[in-house]
């Protein structure tokens, strides 16, 4: 980066040395990741308008602008990369463990039995608030409830149970 500098402002080539800035900043992105591609085109802004300020050539505006844009659009195309990396670890994380270390599998054999319960629970109040009530059948929901509680207390005891010997 300071040779590209160096050559930019001592020889004061019109076709602009500082994009290669913008080349720089890919190949660091390519090799190194994200964060040191941004420090990259951070440090190609700031020479870019160290450039200009030493520069007495009219078109030096110019060739500066065009650089800046440039090196601005390397740098949203960077950023958006990080971003869209960032939302892909994220949907891999979750996917794998939506809860605190619980494997999705684990999380769906629980999720079934409460859904029961949810399901049976409506079905007895509509039973019950019948103007016949039907007791026999909210009674036959009551036991499911109470069969579907007990499973899924069963599963949530054995997450602890593992989230205990994962800890020691």
């Amino acid at each position: 980066m300071p040779a590209i500098f160096a050559i930019d402002v001592a020889t004061g080539y019109r076709f602009g040395l500082s994009d290669l800035y913008c080349i720089v900043a890919l190949m660091t992105l390519r090799l190194a990741g994200p964060r040191p591609a941004r420090a990259v085109v951070s440090a190609g802004f700031l020479l870019i308008l160290a450039s200009v300020v030493d520069s007495h050539h009219p078109s030096a505006l110019v060739h500066a602008a065009i650089s800046i844009a440039l090196l601005g659009t390397v740098s949203l195309f960077i950023l958006r990369g990080a971003r869209a990396d960032l939302w892909r670890h994220r949907a891999d994380v979750a996917s794998k463990s939506a809860v605190a270390g619980v494997p999705r599998p684990l999380l769906d054999e629980l999720r079934q039995p409460l859904s029961v319960l949810l399901s049976d629970g409506r079905a007895s109040l509509r039973w019950l608030k019948r103007e016949q009530p039907d007791l026999p059948e909210a009674l036959l929901c009551a036991q499911r409830i109470v069969t579907n509680a007990a499973r899924a207390g069963e599963m949530i005891a054995a997450i602890g149970r593992g989230a205990m010997s994962d800890a020691r």
